[in-house]
């Protein structure tokens, strides 16, 4: 009797588990991709940094939406609902300051801190959202580093963040880190 119940037990535990989707990914809000605390590297790679900021930042964001079948943003993330917003990224971005945002040299480490204090800038809403900050693009290892950040808009508590990467790959500079931008998304892990 104590096998069937620890076995009964032991079974509800997985099927729970298995099922545990979070609370707030039902019904998510697509932020896009914010690159204020974005670092850039190198000047030789992104020669341009007015053109990043004022267009290639808008046409990656647009990707994900013209795109639907390959930046499945619903599944690679496991939300049931999407809906999309981007007029907040958008803003932010195109306010990007030029001097920061190409280096020659790896920032210091961003980490959870800098995730919180991104997300606290953004106006309140309801519902919750789904942004990915973008930590840097880096030419010289040919990757791009994000953290997926899951957010209740209305408080602006972090619920959920998760540091991921992709690898860069195409021709063309909106290519290249398109490709980059998806495969990151592919290999979100709750």
């Amino acid at each position: 009797m104590k096998k069937l119940v620890l076995l009964v037990f032991v079974i509800l535990n997985v099927i729970i588990s298995l099922n545990a989707q979070e609370s707030y990914q039902k019904e998510v809000t697509w932020m896009g991709l914010d690159f204020t605390g974005a670092k850039l590297l190198t000047s030789v790679a992104f020669t341009n940094p007015e053109d990043v900021r004022d267009n290639l930042m808008e046409k990656w964001n647009g990707l994900i939406l013209q795109e639907p079948d390959k930046f499945k943003t619903a599944k690679f993330f496991g939300v049931d609902k999407l809906s999309y917003d981007l007029v907040v990224v958008k803003e932010r971005n195109h306010a990007i300051p030029l001097e920061s945002l190409v280096v020659d040299n790896a920032p210091e480490g961003f980490s959870l801190q800098n995730v919180k204090s991104i997300i606290l800038q953004y106006p309140k809403a309801e519902g919750i959202g789904l942004v990915l900050i973008v930590e840097s693009f880096n030419k010289i290892n040919a990757t791009a580093t994000f953290w997926a950040t899951f957010f209740n808009r209305s408080t602006l508590e972090v619920l959920s963040t998760i540091q991921i990467e992709g690898s860069a790959s195409g021709i063309g500079i909106r290519n290249y880190w398109a490709n980059s931008i998806y495969n990151a998304m592919k290999s979100y892990k709750k």
